[in-house]
């Protein structure tokens, strides 16, 4: 009977850009500072199937243009705090599925993405209570259309568009020296990222998505670094670092056909010995310990629960240690 042939998928997809930018600040105050900034881009887009090709008739050409633009104010309150609000808008082409399975180009196209912002933040870097103190904080609210997926469908992870997304939470990073010796700090995050219209087309198959896949609400990691400078110039420092986030779906379809795809949260102990110019050269040495406690964790997994009737998932580096050399020059 002799051995069947297997039905290639055979395309070459190729992208061109141009784009022009320009961007300005102008002070109004010493204090008071206005951004404006604008950048327009051009993007073609072709794909182009060999003869051989499983879908050799589905060839196409797309092209893109749109705007992308930055408007801000900072004003510096003190020499140590300033404040701002920024609105940005921005966008990403769109593009073909080589292997969609789809009887022309229209069905294989996905179109491009566009989202706009507002950021409202304050970063402060100076003393308390007359200790160095750093502390940066960010409130954002993100609106997305045609937010591009590429979910596992048919044989492969075919892109398509949602209609609407909002991702809205905040950012706080700080750190303090305690002492001499001991600098502590952290960093936390929400988020809270949602489809807002799951409407989506993918392939020129219709679906409804959700929820938004691959977004912890929380995440977190605390530090304290303890460090002793030596008489020779050199330094002696100890790091610990905590991580923490909360658990997650890795699949955009969990809540229709691909469900089970959550993972758990987890937590990391990292520690770090270093010993920094040693005897005032530019030579620096550290040892270091990643997942301290060997913690058995997911990262993230392949939802091919339409595809194969499973998902998979991806498992986290277990304990790490190693050494490290630098030179600074």
């Amino acid at each position: 009977l002799g051995r069947p042939r297997l039905a290639p998928y055979h395309f070459t997809t190729s992208e061109k850009a141009k784009a022009l930018y320009g961007q300005l600040t102008y002070a109004l105050t010493d204090r008071l500072n206005v951004t404006g900034g604008v950048r327009y881009t051009w993007e073609d887009v072709d794909i182009v199937q060999a003869d051989d090709s499983l879908l050799a008739t589905v060839n196409g050409e797309r092209s893109d243009a749109k705007p992308s633009w930055l408007i801000g104010v900072d004003f510096r309150v003190t020499d140590d705090l300033l404040l701002y609000v920024n609105h940005r808008g921005s966008w990403r082409t769109g593009g073909f599925n080589g292997t969609s399975g789809a009887s022309a180009p229209l069905a294989a196209t996905f179109e491009p993405e566009t989202t706009y912002d507002f950021e409202l933040g304050a970063k402060f870097a100076g003393e308390l209570g007359g200790r160095r103190t750093t502390l940066n904080l960010a409130i954002y609210d993100q609106y997305i259309s045609d937010v591009q997926r590429a979910p596992y469908l048919n044989i492969s992870a075919l892109a398509g568009n949602v209609n609407k997304a909002r991702v809205t939470g905040f950012e706080f990073d700080g750190s303090v020296d305690l002492a001499d010796w001991l600098e502590v700090g952290g960093a936390l995050s929400y988020t809270h990222a949602r489809f807002t219209d799951a409407r989506a087309t993918v392939a020129g198959a219709n679906f409804i998505f959700g929820p938004y896949a691959d977004s912890p609400e929380w995440s977190g990691s605390a530090f304290a670094r303890i460090s002793h400078d030596l008489d020779d110039g050199g330094e002696i420092a100890l790091r610990g670092d905590f991580y923490s986030q909360s658990g997650f779906f890795y699949s955009n379809l969990n809540d229709t056909i691909v469900p089970n795809a959550e993972i758990d949260g987890y937590s990391l102990v990292n520690l770090r010995l270093e010993w920094n110019d040693i005897s005032g050269s530019p030579v620096s040495a550290s040892a270091y310990v990643q997942n301290l406690t060997n913690k058995e964790y997911l990262v993230g997994g392949f939802p091919l629960g339409a595809v194969t009737g499973q998902n998979s998932v991806l498992l986290g580096t277990p304990r790490m240690y190693g050494v490290e050399v630098r030179v600074d020059f």
